[in-house]
C-alpha cells in the first residue's frame, strides 16, 4: 500500500476533490438562493391583502375618496357631474389608493383607472397611454403598483353607477336584460 492509497474517502483530502465539493456548495447555495428570492418576489406580488370592504373605517375612508374622485373627474372631464364606485386598495398615511369606476354626466361616458387621494382632497391619477404603467407605481409605489397592474380583476369589478334621474341616459328597447 502507498501513501497516496491512504487518502481520505471522496478526495477530501485531495485538492481537485476538495475544491470540487466547495464549489458544488457554492453553487447549490446560489440555486438556493435565486430559488428563494424568485419565490419571495412571487409570493408578494401574488399575496397582497386587501383592507376589508366591510370594515366601517375603510366603509369611511371609500366615501372620503369617492367624493373626491368624482369632483376631479367632474373638473377633469367638464361634465356636469361624475358618479363614481371604488374599492380602497390601500391607506398610505393620509392618503387613499383606490381603484375608481366613473360615469360622467351628461354623456354618459365611463373609465375604471387608479386613483391617490391624499388627506386634503387632492387626487392624482396616472395618464393615459404609454405613461399608465410608470404611473400607477409613481401613484401607488412598485409593490401595490406592481400588485395593481397584474391582478386589477383580482379584487372585482367595480362597475360604474348608472346614472338616473332626468340626466339618465334613454333606455333603448331589448338593449336590457329581461326581468
Amino acid at each position: 500500500m502507498n501513501d497516496h492509497d491512504m487518502s481520505a474517502p471522496d478526495g477530501a483530502g485531495d485538492e481537485s476533490g476538495g475544491a470540487g465539493i466547495g464549489r458544488r456548495v457554492t453553487i447549490m447555495a446560489l440555486i438556493v438562493l435565486v430559488i428563494g428570492s424568485l419565490f419571495i418576489g412571487i409570493w408578494m406580488n401574488v399575496h397582497y391583502e386587501l383592507p376589508d370592504a366591510n370594515d366601517p373605517a375603510v366603509v369611511a375612508e371609500t366615501k372620503r375618496a369617492v367624493t373626491a374622485i368624482e369632483r376631479y373627474v367632474t373638473t377633469r372631464d367638464g361634465a356636469k357631474s361624475a358618479r363614481c364606485a371604488a374599492r380602497l386598495l390601500e391607506r398610505v398615511g393620509g392618503a387613499a389608493l383606490v381603484h375608481a369606476a366613473c360615469t360622467t354626466i351628461p354623456g354618459p361616458s365611463s373609465s375604471a383607472t387608479a386613483y391617490r387621494v391624499e388627506a386634503d382632497g387632492t387626487v392624482s391619477s396616472p395618464p393615459p397611454g404609454d405613461g399608465f404603467e410608470a404611473g400607477v407605481r409613481r401613484l401607488f409605489g412598485r409593490r401595490l403598483g406592481d400588485w395593481y397592474l397584474n391582478h386589477t380583476q383580482s379584487f372585482g369589478y367595480v362597475r360604474p353607477p348608472t346614472p338616473t334621474g332626468p340626466d339618465a341616459p334613454p333606455k333603448i328597447p331589448g338593449n336590457s336584460p329581461s326581468t
